[in-house]
């Protein structure tokens, strides 16, 4: 287990955590939603960012690896910091076609389907893998056995209109789907009017 926070970035990047789950250090006020760490007088302070604004001290640990310990503990207890969404779409056999290649890989995937603008009759399909699972989704998309979709044409598609990328988050989705993952929000929270307010009821 890691016992110093340089350690613990390697160790977090090496199993395929959300980047936008966690902040370890100085600099924390660009993050969205985040997991803190930073080293201040009183020793390592842990605590919670959203929009930019911090929480109050979750916890402070005088010694760098139970605080080590202490925050990766805190990303284990929240499902979304390992959970991926590889696959968004509106046609149904191309998630049943992506989810029999997964199942080919041994890769567990979990789905979640939701309603679109149109309403009943007009769902969505999401396709979920967890942590070191997205190193496979990244093999398969370099190797064009699974489609690499770009978040910004499947918020037109919900939509019928889509805000520019974001260009100033430190989490810009990307023109291929891997890093464009759950939850999205993370990566838009510099300005949130910028999102319908259609596309916002699923994405937050």
């Amino acid at each position: 287990m890691p016992t110093t926070l340089a350690e613990l970035a390697d160790y977090l990047r090496d199993e395929c955590y959300q980047p936008s789950a966690y902040h370890l250090g100085p600099g924390w006020s660009h993050c969205g939603e985040a997991y803190c760490i930073e080293q201040t007088p009183a020793g390592f302070e842990a605590f919670c960012v959203e929009r930019g604004q911090r929480s109050d001290s979750l916890w402070i640990e005088s010694c760098e690896d139970s605080a080590c310990h202490a925050i990766l503990a805190l990303l284990d207890g929240d499902a979304s910091s390992r959970s991926h969404c590889i696959a968004f779409t509106s046609n149904r056999a191309e998630i049943e076609a992506i989810e029999e290649t997964l199942a080919f890989e041994g890769v567990r995937s979990r789905r979640n389907d939701i309603p679109a603008v149109g309403g009943i009759g007009d769902p969505r399909f999401r396709l979920f893998v967890e942590g070191r699972d997205k190193w496979v989704i990244d093999r398969l998309v370099e190797a064009g056995r699974i489609p690499a979709v770009s978040f910004w044409m499947r918020l037109l598609e919900i939509t019928g209109s889509a805000p520019l990328p974001p260009t100033t988050s430190p989490h810009p989705p990307t023109p291929d789907f891997p890093d464009t993952t759950i939850p999205w929000h993370r990566g838009l929270h510099r300005d949130r009017s910028r999102v319908p307010i259609l596309a916002r009821l699923w994405l937050w």
